[in-house]
């Protein structure tokens, strides 16, 4: 029973992991450049090695990598017409920002999980406090402006 053990941060061990094979890769890159391909063989020994078998695609494949668009896109000009729905989809798009990775990650960061780094609620509501006293601020500046604007008449 280990009591005075600390326990492990997945994220330190996460980080030696992904470092190792960084290093891994790091040295099969070197040894291609040297000229010293690492290639693993399936082969048996003794066996002959067959030359691969390339198939022919099949039509409809074919197709779908050499099929020109639409005749309907183009409008009788040879110009792109214009989407109203792809184009709102994609004004919808810059404002939804790219979908996460790794959304397990994103749970841990706005709940505070892990340790050492803040919540995202505490985050915004500082943000928002902040947004809220510096209207609070523009606010009286406007009034006292407008109230030295009317004194003066």
């Amino acid at each position: 029973m280990a009591l005075f053990v600390r326990k492990k941060d997945p994220l330190e061990e996460r980080s030696k992991s992904l470092s190792l094979e960084l290093a891994r890769v790091r040295s099969e890159i070197e040894a291609i450049k040297t000229g010293q391909p690492r290639v693993r063989s399936t082969a048996r020994p003794g066996k002959a090695l067959r030359t691969p078998i390339f198939e022919a695609p099949s039509s409809g494949q074919e197709t779908a990598l050499h099929a020109e668009p639409a005749p309907e896109v183009f409008n009788e000009l040879g110009m792109k017409k214009f989407n109203l729905a792809h184009a709102f989809g994609r004004l919808q798009a810059q404002f939804r920002g790219p979908d996460t990775s790794n959304p397990k990650l994103v749970s841990y960061l706005a709940a505070g999980s892990i340790r050492g780094l803040k919540p995202l609620r505490y985050e915004k509501r500082v943000a928002r406090n902040r947004f809220i006293a510096l209207c609070i601020v523009l606010l009286l500046l406007l009034w006292g402006l407008l109230a030295v604007v009317f004194q003066a008449r």
